[in-house]
């Protein structure tokens, strides 16, 4: 090689390896995007992230719900919204999300049981009204003494026992569902143990927590449906879609 075409040489390396390492290189995370591609069963999606933010003027916090104010580093939607929910997502989003965000979800925790044994004595019309008969425990004794935290098919769970005996009095505290809870449990707003939701949603059919798919459709489509623009119809499918 002639010594007059290393200089080039070298500047065309350098401006190879330059560009490799920026293409490889993840964009920082204050850095908005311009475009996002949502992989889903219903065929991809290219969300124009930029231009939702600053054409649109859409608020930060509208998508990324998860705090009041505007945050440099926002928690991506699939950390709180699964595709679907089972327990690898339950173990693995313990790692994903920061601790801030536990109390956006875990807002409630169980704390001392206000159950008062005296008033209801005089209530009931007798011991087993609540306690079972003879045929199962000789004589009353505390659930916990038979009934775990966590039940099988032969002995349910300490909470399910106690709640159907509690609920065959008092419907209208359990119609009430979470807020029906405050009857009898002292809350506590927060908490540090973060339970299962399924702690207080106990009769919930499915968790309080939308799915990727609902919380996408449902925060698109109603804001474009506000906006009176925009695909918002289930004939629209095909406006953000493809395969």
């Amino acid at each position: 090689m002639q010594t007059r075409y290393k200089p080039i040489t070298i500047v065309a390396v350098l401006l190879g390896v330059l560009g490799v390492v920026g293409y490889l290189s993840p964009a920082s995370p204050e850095e908005m995007p311009t475009r996002l591609l949502i992989e889903n069963a219903g065929g991809k999606v290219i969300f124009t992230h930029k231009t939702h933010a600053e054409a649109y003027k859409v608020p930060c916090q509208q998508c990324h719900h998860e705090s009041e104010q505007v945050s440099k580093n926002p928690v991506p939607c699939a950390t709180c919204h699964p595709a679907s929910y089972e327990e690898g997502f339950v173990a693995e989003h313990q790692k994903t999300i920061g601790k801030e965000y536990c109390n956006r979800c875990h807002h409630a925790e169980l704390g001392e049981l206000k159950y008062d044994h005296e008033t209801h004595k005089d209530l009931v019309s007798g011991c087993t009204d609540c306690h079972h008969d003879p045929s199962i425990e000789s004589e009353p004794s505390d659930c916990a003494d038979c009934h775990a935290e966590q039940g099988d098919e032969a002995m349910p769970a300490l909470q399910d026992a106690v709640h159907v005996r509690c609920g065959s009095c008092h419907e209208d505290m359990f119609e009430q569902k979470l807020k029906g809870c405050e009857n009898c449990h002292v809350m506590t707003k927060g908490g540090t143990k973060n339970p299962p939701c399924m702690t207080c949603h106990y009769d919930s059919k499915k968790l309080p927590i939308p799915a990727k798919m609902e919380a996408y459709h449902a925060g698109c489509m109603t804001c474009h449906k506000a906006k009176g623009a925009g695909p918002y119809t289930p004939q629209d499918c095909n406006k953000c879609h493809f395969r």
